[in-house]
This record gives structure tokens, sequence and C-alpha cells, in this order.
């Protein structure tokens, strides 16, 4: 079995969690004091969020799910479908900061 296979000790484990969670709330908390305004950033959960979740997801999971199978025209949207969600993604994180 490899090293990363093992399972964490319970010291291991508490000491992750600690840390994870002082760096998700110091980067929260940094966000919030250096950030005026709460629109820019639910603009960013939704440009990220919903994208990935609409757009790039579904069509990798259908790719994912019929990857032994020939190519078909339904294999052909989910590529274009996933494809089109990583070229809405930075433009729309791109037109959030530009504030268009």
């Amino acid at each position: 079995m490899t090293d990363w296979l093992k399972k964490e000790t319970t010291s291991q484990t508490t000491l992750r969690y600690m840390v994870e969670t002082c760096i998700l709330i110091a980067g929260t908390f940094t966000l919030g004091l250096a950030v005026s305004d709460l629109a820019v950033i639910l603009a960013l959960v939704g440009a990220t969020g919903s994208t990935t979740m609409c757009y790039i997801l579904p069509g990798i999971f259908f790719l994912k799910m019929n990857a032994g199978t020939p190519w078909t025209v339904r294999k052909t949207f989910a590529a274009i479908l996933s494809t089109t969600g990583v070229f809405i993604m930075p433009t729309a994180i791109v037109f959030i900061f530009l504030d268009v």
C-alpha cells in the first residue's frame, strides 16, 4: 500500500481540521474587509458556481459515464456544453471586474 493511502491518525485529522478551519475563517474575514460591496462577491459566486453546475459538470459527467461507448450526437452535445461553460466562466468573471 502506498503512503497516501494510509489512514491518518486522530491527532493528524484534528490538526488538519483546525488548520483548514482557521484558513477558511481568516480568508473569509480578509475578503469581508477587502470588499466594500457584497454584489461583487455574489456575482463571482454566480459566475463560477452556476456555470460549473449548469454547463461544465453535466457534460463532463455524461462523457465519463459513456466513456466506453462510440462517439454519438449526445456525446458531441455534452462536449459542446462543457466547452461552452469553460468559455462562459472566464468571460463572466472578466465582465464582473470590468464592471460592464
